[in-house]
């Protein structure tokens, strides 16, 4: 920044946004997005997957809508608190960062062709990978049944597809998510345990599933909701419930099968868990559609909407369900990623639940009862059991939960720092915006007071500057500058020891000519043997000034795009040197709202402000018209108000002026006047021509003028011509 910029009453401002940022726009903001996103990067080069997920935040309140994925952007709900009574914003982050952990798991881990197949032999009426095995008689009429079920009514195979799917999500989840915790325990596992935790905390106890079914829900709402429980966190919370309940027993009888499906790399264990849950489950399944009413529906599709949308009503009342993730690929592979992390807890509680299921006499028990004298009947608290994991902080309740929000478990240190940053940079960003805004202001009315002579009458002018630079001018500048970069620092390290020579003073050596020899220097044999003692000299004052002709002339052959490259050569060159630089494009338009205007293009202030000119000068492109003589007067009035004792202003142009009544003589007489009374105050012009008016340009601007033939040696040739005039 500029000398004249006041860094105090900056960081001020800063520190006054900050406090007013209110928790919607910190949590759908760019930076919010940009943050999981590095950290999405970060977590796909660990399999050597080089590309972007980007994320998407949304704010939708009061909607059942979480997370999702297409495995090309991830989708948040920032205002998803799992109803909370009070949320923090750091509680908000770690709930977003395990939601964003678990689509990441699913983009990393879920074989979406595998489950693609599945679905497609499903429908066909084709078990996939191959037909559950019938253990008793109950499963085979339902592996009998099922199939029948879809041929008789249309209603009925939109159902079973909807909710096999859903189971296969479902178990998915589990397996995802008990992938992510176990290869990344840092700051997407922390989030993930912390999201997680909420969920359970959040789940209903099966005596109160039980007792919702007295009031119409479905069974198979509890069946699912216990199949989740399971899955996720290797234990369920019964109440009151005792273990011999018909729903316990069918978790029980699953629990080899589920274990199986959750830590196995294989898919088609988790898609025979698929079949395996829904036959079990045939009788709550079937239960479920035909108690849907479809008496008064003579139309089949209206009977088919309405079953699904019952059934979409009971996968959104499950607690800690995901919508599925979409995709067209295979999953990474897990080869030399094998971690020893726990998965933080729930193997552990699968253990006890093992333990306790030979006390049971059937297959698995809780967790939740382990400690319990009598597991049957475990210790009720406020409407469900508590765990280990879920009782500190935590009262379950059916409309909602209350949690500490003094959570000090790991990961909690971390998030405060990356939401404090995230949130400096969002008041930094609205800072800049407001102060380019004013500085934009205070341009047009310096543009407005300024004299351009008759000629110009009626012509307004119009100051346009960018207030926030986008994402893409950036990545555009980062992609384009690298080579364009090395021209300048080729340049300033043909120069830099030679200012700091002057700058420090002392013996300087190895000169053609000069009063002194340094013997030492006689065996060379370049002739480089004179020195001469220098006293300590401040560096040249000098300021730059770049004007571009972005009339439409200046799309062919590439002019506009090497008018920029010139522009961040000489950008760049200046700024490491300490030059003042401003650079402008200029062109005419005619509009409703300012009629026939001088268009002024500002990228690049001498007093920087955001600093990100340098982004800025990727809008230099070819317009309109041009006015050149307007521009001139425009730019050399804010070069001979700097206080720098040498000034230069470099023209970059492809031809004549053309503008309505401006043009030809008239015109270059214009230019001619401006430039002599410019000079005269002491700006040097450099005209570099372009394109097919050389010998009209050179007429036009006499010394000044240089011949440009080949566009590619234009960035070099007119940084040289500022290095030239900073030589001592």
């Amino acid at each position: 920044m500029g000398s004249s910029i006041d860094h105090r009453k900056i960081r001020k401002m800063v520190e006054d946004r900050k406090s007013t940022i209110k928790e919607k726009d910190l949590f759908t903001s760019r930076l919010m997005a940009a943050h999981f996103e590095d950290i999405n990067a970060a977590s796909l080069k660990v399999y050597n997957i080089h590309r972007d997920v980007h994320v998407i935040l949304v704010w939708r309140e009061n909607d059942g809508f979480v997370a999702c994925t297409d495995k090309q952007i991830v989708w948040l709900n920032a205002a998803n608190t799992f109803d909370l009574e009070e949320c923090s914003r750091k509680t908000r982050y770690l709930i977003l960062q395990g939601e964003n952990g678990h689509e990441l798991g699913h983009i990393l881990f879920t074989d979406f062709l595998a489950g693609q197949s599945y679905m497609r032999y499903f429908t066909n009426r084709i078990w996939y990978p191959s037909a559950p095995p019938a253990d008793t008689p109950e499963d085979a009429e339902a592996i009998r049944e099922i199939f029948e079920y879809t041929e008789k009514d249309p209603m009925y195979e939109k159902t079973l597809a909807k909710l096999v799917s859903n189971i296969n999500n479902i178990i998915e989840d589990g397996y995802i998510e008990d992938r992510m915790l176990r290869y990344f325990p840092g700051t997407i596992g922390q989030g993930l345990s912390f999201a997680r935790k909420l969920h359970f905390d959040s789940m209903p106890t099966l005596s109160e599933m039980i007792d919702e079914e007295k009031e119409g829900t479905p069974a198979i709402s509890t069946i699912l909701q216990l199949v989740l429980s399971y899955v996720k966190f290797g234990k369920l919370k019964y109440g009151d419930t005792p273990l011999s309940d018909d729903r316990v027993q069918f978790v029980f009888e699953l629990l080899p099968v589920l274990d199986m499906a959750v830590q196995s790399g294989d898919v088609n264990d988790r898609l025979m868990a698929t079949n395996l849950v829904l036959v079990k489950a045939w009788k709550y399944v079937k239960e479920f559609i035909e108690n849907i009413d479809t008496e008064d529906d003579t139309d089949t599709d209206s009977a088919s909407e309405k079953a699904l949308s019952k059934l979409a009503k009971v996968i959104a009342a499950l607690v800690g369900n995901s919508e599925e993730a979409k995709g067209n690929s295979e999953p990474v592979s897990d080869m030399g990623i094998l971690s020893t992390a726990s998965s933080s807890g729930t193997e552990e509680a699968r253990e006890k639940t093992a333990e306790l299921a030979a006390m049971s006499g059937a297959a698995g028990v809780s967790a939740d009862s382990a400690e319990d004298e009598n597991p049957s009947h475990p210790e009720d608290t406020e409407g469900g059991s508590v765990s280990e994991e879920g009782s500190s902080g935590s009262t379950r309740l059916n409309l909602g939960t209350i949690f500490d929000n003094e959570y000090e478990g790991a990961g909690e240190l971390r998030a405060v720092d990356d939401l404090d940053k995230i949130l400096e940079g969002i008041a930094e960003r609205d800072t800049m915006r407001v102060l380019e805004e004013m500085r934009t202001s205070m341009l047009q009315t310096e543009a407005n007071g300024l004299e351009y002579g008759d000629i110009h009458d009626g012509i307004t002018v119009v100051i346009h500057r960018t207030a926030l630079v986008s994402d893409d001018a950036k990545m555009q500048y980062h992609a384009t500058a690298e080579r364009l970069l090395q021209i300048s620092k080729q340049l300033q390290r043909s120069i830099k020891q030679q200012l700091k020579d002057v700058q420090l003073g002392g013996k300087r050596t190895g000169l053609m000519m000069g009063r002194r020899i340094d013997t030492h220097a006689l065996v060379r044999n370049d002739g480089k043997c004179f020195y001469k003692n220098s006293l300590p000299q401040e560096m040249p004052q000098l300021a730059v000034g770049l004007l571009l002709d972005e009339s439409g002339s200046m799309w062919c052959s590439d002019r506009a795009l090497y008018a920029r490259y010139t522009a961040i050569v000489i950008y760049d060159f200046c700024r490491a040197l300490g030059i003042p630089v401003t650079i402008y494009g200029h062109t005419t338009t005619d509009s409703r709202k300012y009629g026939h205007s001088l268009d002024m293009y500002s990228y690049a202030e001498f007093e920087g402000i955001d600093d990100d000119d340098k982004y800025r000068l990727m809008d230099i492109t070819a317009r309109s018209n041009n006015r050149d003589g307007m521009a001139l007067r425009f730019l050399a009035e804010k070069l001979v108000r700097r206080p720098e004792q040498e000034k230069i202003l470099i023209l970059v142009s492809d031809g004549q002026p053309a503008d309505d009544d401006y043009y030809g003589n008239v015109a270059d007489e214009d230019l001619r006047q401006t430039v002599k009374e410019y000079t005269r105050k002491g700006l040097l012009f450099i005209a570099a021509a372009i394109g097919d008016d050389k010998p009209e340009i050179e007429r036009i601007y006499g010394d000044a003028f240089m011949d440009i033939s080949d566009l590619s040696t234009l960035p070099e040739k007119l940084t040289s011509v500022i290095k030239k005039h900073i030589r001592i």
